[in-house]
Parts: structure tokens; sequence; C-alpha cells
């Protein structure tokens, strides 16, 4: 039975990313595919990116990670901006350099199962797919097996005859109303999925978010999950 861990929206959350990785290693599940934005928001972007660079996580370039690489932040909400513009002033050259080299979209193979990877939807990264008929339209008109994005921060599974779209969920930033982080487990040769969640230290991250003078509203939903 091969089994992988999908994760999405780390956020530069370095506290929850670690509490994921280690309950993912728990598992012990080998493969771990990253559905786009490792920064953002958060007060750790060079640890994230590190993080993940170092476990060998298979990552894709989500919107937040898109204008931090780009310094455009024209399509965001002042505290997203805002966090971006922080978040490319303290990013490494070399980590800058990671992100701006993530690819939008990806088409995996994993035992034996084909896995697209897109952070928003197959037809725009910024899209989010919130409902379950939207992600039974792009299961239909689908190649792959398994389709996995992010960008809403909200869990989401949904099948169509054999292939299955899903959401994780978010690490670094729930939106659901649950403040633990999220990930999920699948069972790659039954597609069978498992929605993970994992408390961490939230506490520590508002205070590292206030000592980097981070917009204290994203602080805030922390606590909150939405």
């Amino acid at each position: 039975m091969l089994r992988l861990a999908v994760i999405a929206d780390t956020h530069s959350n370095v506290t929850a990313l670690s509490a994921v990785l280690e309950e993912i290693s728990r598992r012990k599940l080998e493969n771990v595919v990253l559905a786009g934005d490792l920064v953002g928001y958060g007060p750790d972007p060079n640890e994230v990116i590190e993080l993940i660079s170092d476990q060998g996580i298979i990552s894709i370039r989500g919107n937040h990670d898109r204008a931090c690489s780009s310094g455009d932040f024209s399509r965001m909400n002042p505290f997203a901006a805002t966090a971006a513009e922080w978040t490319r002033n303290v990013l490494d050259r070399e980590n800058l350099e990671m992100v701006r080299g993530l690819r939008d979209e990806m088409v995996l193979e994993i035992g034996g199962r084909s896995i697209g990877v897109y952070h928003g939807s197959p037809r725009d990264p910024d899209e989010y797919v919130s409902s379950t008929d939207t992600a039974h339209d792009f299961l239909t008109g689908s190649d792959v097996d398994l389709l996995l994005a992010g960008h809403t921060h909200v869990p989401m599974v949904a099948r169509c005859g054999e292939r299955l779209f899903l959401n994780p969920g978010a690490v670094g930033q729930p939106r659901d109303g649950n403040p633990d982080s999220s990930f999920a487990e699948i069972d790659l040769d039954s597609l069978d999925v498992c929605i993970v969640r994992v408390s961490y230290d939230i506490p520590s991250v508002q205070e590292r978010m206030k000592q980097s003078a981070l917009p204290e509203f994203l602080a805030r939903r922390l606590t909150s999950g939405r």
C-alpha cells in the first residue's frame, strides 16, 4: 500500500509546518506534495523554504509565492500585500530564487497514479474551487486520476467515477473554523482519503508576527481559523 501526504498553504508558518511534518513522519508517509503558497502571511518565510527544500518536498508555486518573487502585489488585498512585501524584503537571495523557480502546475506519476498538482485550478492558478460541482467539472475534463489543489484553505474531497479532487486544507492559516493545521493522507491504491488535523503553538507564531510588525488581523486569524 503506497500512501501520499498532501499539504498546501504553509504560508511562512514554520511552527505549523514542523508539527505537520512530524505527524507525516510518524505515519511513515515518504511522499509529500505541496500545492503552493509556501510563503506569505506568516513570520518565517526563510525557515519554511529551507525546511521544504531539506525535506525534498515536491512543490508548485501559489499566488503569494508568485507575488513575493515578482514584486507585483496588485491583485492582493491590503493585508496580504503588506505581508507579501515584507516577505520579499526578508527573503534570502537563494530562497527567493527557489520560489521564483517553482512551476505553476505539474503532473506527477506516483504509485501508478497520474496526479495533477495546481494551486487554484487547472484553468486559473488564482481560482477558488469551493464547491464540489466545480470540482466535478474539472474531474470530468481531466486525464489524471487525482487532482490536487489548495488556495481556499478549506479541506474538500470530491469524486467523479474513479477520479478524485482533493484540497488538503491549509498548514499555515486554516479557514474552516478549526485553527489546527490540516493535511491529507491518500491511499494511492484505493484513493481513500483521510484529512488529518495537527495542533501547534499558535501564540508563539503570533508573537513572531507582532515582532515583525505583520498585520494584527493576520495574527488573529490563526486563533479563529477563519
